[in-house]
């Protein structure tokens, strides 16, 4: 099998700007260092630059826990830009109506440049388009206002397992979402 992104790279082939696609094997080390990167700059407000917590929340970002993501029931997607990972997201399989979004983060490199909003975006239309009318997420401190003003509200009947440091979102869609 060949490394097509290598490949590429080596005949400097310019990479598309701001391009939203799944996540492939050969992202696991930009996608580890994108999330890792988003919690330790951007979550201080929820972390409170705290080791233990900082070491319980980036025990699962590493490049081989991504590499099961990929294998397993569900979709990671990123936002590549600038041959880097911008972003990067992912949902869960829609179960009895209802879908839910597991990651959502952005690299503080490409923060407020709209990218976490076309990511959003396209996340909750795939859950859409797979069969989910209630959509979940559980957010950060630091996130909450994000999706508070996109339209989700707090979820005061959180499913077991929500993390304790994390608030239950819930968003019930009207209408579909534009497509990205």
């Amino acid at each position: 099998m060949q490394n097509k992104r290598g490949i590429s790279q080596a005949f400097g082939q310019t990479p598309p700007v701001n391009q939203l696609r799944r996540a492939e094997v050969f992202d696991v080390f930009g996608i580890a260092e994108a999330l890792q990167r988003s919690i330790r700059e951007l979550c201080v407000q929820d972390h409170q630059n705290d080791p233990e917590k900082l070491q319980d929340w980036l025990a699962n970002k590493t490049p081989e826990t991504v590499r099961l993501w990929l294998q397993s029931p569900g979709e990671i997607w990123v936002v590549e830009q600038q041959g880097q990972i911008a972003a990067v997201g992912g949902i869960s399989p829609v179960e009895h109506a209802r879908g839910t979004i597991r990651l959502n983060y952005v690299a503080p490199a490409f923060r407020f440049q709209g990218i976490s909003d076309r990511l959003l975006a396209h996340l909750e239309q795939r859950l859409i388009t797979l069969g989910a009318s209630t959509l979940l997420l559980e957010a950060t401190e630091t996130a909450r206002d994000f999706y508070l003003t996109r339209g989700w509200m707090r979820d005061d009947t959180p499913p077991a397992g929500t993390r304790q440091q994390c608030l239950a979102m819930i968003k019930r869609p009207s209408s579909t979402p534009t497509p990205s």
